[in-house]
């Protein structure tokens, strides 16, 4: 019977402390919220809430993986893009690029989300309705605002996770954020996020590579088309 216990035990586990730490984190960034509302979204105060948040998130998922040309990550103000193919993927970079004050555009459905609509509402995340061209507009307009402030500002240009990795089509609408804003870009890709299962005993060592940054002035007269091209190509061919 004691051999049965034991087994129990090592099968509960991982759930008991994915459940264990979601409740921390939650509390964790609840608190830290109610307390920081009123506060500037560039506060450290803010910024050690929301890194802590996105490590307790990524232990959670016991999500394993590596940063590659670590030493391209942007320090300062620019926009990036690069492939979609996890949830985990945003907080990932959230966690890996916290001290530049990172935002992005994001799905309005997560903003349903309480926990999550503070998490993303304090790093002054995007909600973007693809239902409705009018707010998608106004989205990518207070982007590109965000953007020229000088906040670092990231995009998927798929629009959606690619469940099997495969790289879908780009929104070329979606490089305007780089052309309005006039910034340098930096592209990112992401590699077997789609395979990693946080049940799975031995973990898939997911990636996430950066490239060298494209400068305004080497992108400034392509259209959106172009542009869009050009980071595609990064992206598939490295």
């Amino acid at each position: 019977m004691i051999y049965f216990y034991i087994a129990l035990g090592i099968i509960l586990a991982p759930f008991v402390f994915v459940l264990t730490a979601w409740i921390l984190g939650m509390l964790y960034l609840q608190t830290r919220y109610l307390i920081n509302k009123d506060i500037p979204y560039t506060s450290k105060r803010i910024q050690t809430a929301i890194k802590i948040f996105s490590l307790l998130l990524i232990k959670s998922f016991r999500l394993k993986y590596k940063v590659i040309n670590k030493h391209l990550i942007p320090k300062t103000d620019a926009v990036m893009f690069g492939n979609h193919i996890s949830a985990l993927d945003p907080v990932v970079l959230v966690y890996e690029l916290n001290h530049t004050h990172v935002s992005g555009l994001a799905k309005k459905a997560i903003f349903n989300f309480p926990v999550f609509k503070h998490y993303i509402t304090a790093r002054r995340v995007i909600p973007m309705d693809r239902t409705n061209n009018r707010k998608d507009a106004e989205a990518m307009i207070q982007a590109i605002k965000q953007a020229k402030e000088g906040q670092l500002m990231f995009v998927f240009p798929e629009g959606t996770r690619s469940r099997d990795g495969n790289l879908l089509e780009f929104r070329a609408g979606a490089f305007r954020l780089a052309t309005k804003s006039k910034k340098d870009i930096y592209v990112f890709k992401f590699k077997h996020m789609n395979e990693h299962k946080y049940y799975h005993l031995w973990r898939k060592t997911c990636t996430l590579e950066f490239f060298p940054v494209i400068k305004y002035e080497d992108y400034k007269d392509l259209s959106t088309m172009e542009l869009s091209n050009m980071v595609r190509k990064i992206i598939t061919e490295g």
